[in-house]
């Protein structure tokens, strides 16, 4: 199973109008590279969005990804960046102005109804989401009433609630009105700054007959709104909002210091995705089975150089993680399929009947197997019969 590097972009946030401040950015979108002004470092990305970039372009530039979940292959896309730099613009956008997540929701729907269209009833969808905040290291599910949960390190989607969605437009009405709950707040750098990790996780489920075999495929998207970094050398926050920062720049610490050990491996060393809930939840995002973009979101103002810097040098550690994504399809012989119709939903779960499924599936696959190996038997002795009666002609 190959292995890919996590893949980085960079977005420039338009300069601020109500700042005289100059740039401390260069780009060339040719190489994809940034420099920092102050110091002329320079940082190569996998593409570089300019401050005229438009939310088609960006769209545009993930869509590749989205297609591999909706052909059974986990993805995750997730925004970083400075307090007030774009994210959720980015990732959410305007009713008139739509970002990564609704056009993503828009854009499966359409390929899997295309798909069910064209394969008449061989084929069936499911999709299924989920809406969960990290606001001050705690985790709180966005479609049941903002109510707290546990993440268990087994399973992190298992206490959250799961909504099953027939249509872009009902998703999109559900999502919206989980993320009213999200924890926001004017502060001195952005007007509705958002203080909470939103994670919106779209699952979708696949299934067709081929070959009197059952084809399942069962994929995630992971959609990351990350809450902004911020420097209190700019700010002018209360006391509840400099709490709130502060526990959103040790959780973007952790990250940081999770990608730092994934690419940095020693001896005997164990990954601290447990560190904080952020880490836990993009443990497979991040070294594990999924393909990943990360959108790093950009300051261009002169005053932001520091953290603009910080986000650099982010988006680099980054780029070095690598994934092993895997496409997630189950396949059921048509013996196992008929054994599962005589069994009750208790005995189904039960350990002997596990067990004979098992063994039957193993039993049926060892018979396709002998059976292509008896047509190759059958392919050479026709060979080696024609060989002999040529020979018997001389």
């Amino acid at each position: 199973m190959a292995q890919e590097n996590v893949n980085v972009v960079a977005r420039i946030r338009p300069l601020s109008n109500e700042s005289n401040d100059g740039t401390c950015i260069e780009t060339d979108p040719i190489s994809s590279t940034i420099t920092l002004t102050t110091n002329q470092k320079q940082f190569n990305m996998d593409k570089v969005f300019e401050q005229n970039a438009t939310q088609e372009e960006i769209f545009g530039y993930v869509q590749p990804l989205i297609a591999t979940v909706i052909n059974g292959i986990h993805g995750t896309i997730f925004a970083y960046g400075q307090t007030g730099s774009g994210k959720t613009h980015t990732m959410i956008g305007s009713d008139e102005n739509h970002g990564i997540i609704p056009r993503a929701i828009e854009m499966i729907f359409i390929a899997l109804n295309e798909e069910s269209e064209k394969r008449n009833d061989n084929f069936k969808f499911k999709i299924s989401c989920t809406a969960l905040q990290i606001y001050c290291e705690k985790t709180y599910d966005l479609l049941n009433g903002n109510e707290k949960i546990e993440i268990p390190i087994s399973d992190i989607f298992k206490n959250a609630k799961e909504v099953e969605v027939k249509s872009s437009d009902e998703c999109m009405e559900i999502l919206k009105c989980g993320l009213e709950q999200r924890k926001v707040s004017g502060t001195s750098m952005n007007e509705t700054s958002s203080r909470s990790h939103a994670i919106l996780t779209l699952t979708l489920k696949t299934e067709y007959f081929k070959e009197n075999k059952k084809h399942e495929r069962i994929s995630r998207l992971n959609m990351v709104d990350l809450a902004g970094s911020e420097s209190r050398k700019h700010t002018n926050n209360n006391k509840t909002q400099n709490f709130e920062a502060s526990n959103i720049n040790k959780s973007l610490l952790t990250l940081g210091k999770v990608i730092r050990e994934i690419i940095n491996p020693t001896q005997n060393q164990v990954i601290s995705y447990r560190s904080s809930k952020l880490t836990m939840i993009l443990r497979d995002s991040l070294g594990g089975n999924s393909k990943t973009t990360v959108i790093v979101n950009i300051h261009s103002n002169s005053k932001h150089a520091t953290e603009t810097s910080s986000t650099l040098d982010f988006a680099v550690n980054v780029k070095n993680v690598k994934n092993t994504a895997i496409l997630q399809e189950f396949i059921t012989s048509k013996e196992t399929l008929a054994l599962m119709q005589y069994c009750t939903p208790a005995f189904f779960h039960s350990q002997i009947c596990i067990k004979t499924v098992t063994e039957v599936q193993r039993l049926g696959e060892e018979n396709d197997k002998l059976k292509i190996e008896l047509a190759k038997e059958k392919k050479i002795n026709r060979i080696t019969n024609k060989v002999c009666k040529f020979r018997l002609l001389f």
